[in-house]
């Protein structure tokens, strides 16, 4: 019996050491877990923290393109001004075009006139001289 229970006492220390080794396996693996986890976490709050920043740099984009899309109205409503403008001028200058017709009309008539009154003076002259 003495023999068994050394038996059995070998094979408790040999148990105890394997569980102590299966212990000491855990602890490892637990603390590499922890590691890993606080990697991870860390991972994901840089990745939160660029979410965020992309989150705001979308924002001053919107802000942007409002911005960009109020001046392009400014810009459109001043070159329909100038447009109307310049269909005005356009106007204006036909106007001025006929009046100077007119005037040139009436400018070579005047010369006409006073071309025929020299002549009758001369004649009138001439006649009494």
């Amino acid at each position: 019996m003495a023999g068994e229970i050394r038996k059995l006492a070998e094979r408790s220390g040999i148990a105890t050491n394997q569980i102590s080794q299966i212990i000491r396996e855990i602890q490892s693996e637990s603390d590499n877990a922890v590691s890993t986890m606080k990697q991870g976490t860390e991972v994901v709050e840089q990745g939160i923290d660029i979410v965020k920043q992309t989150g705001e740099a979308f924002q001053r984009i919107v802000r942007m393109v409002h911005n960009i899309s109020g001046q392009s109205q400014e810009v459109a409503a001043i070159v329909e001004e100038v447009n109307a403008s310049s269909q005005n001028i356009v106007e204006a200058m036909g106007i001025l075009t006929q009046i100077s017709v007119q005037t040139s009309g009436n400018m070579q008539h005047v010369a006409a006139s006073a071309e025929e009154q020299t002549a009758s003076m001369e004649e009138i002259t001439a006649w009494y001289t």
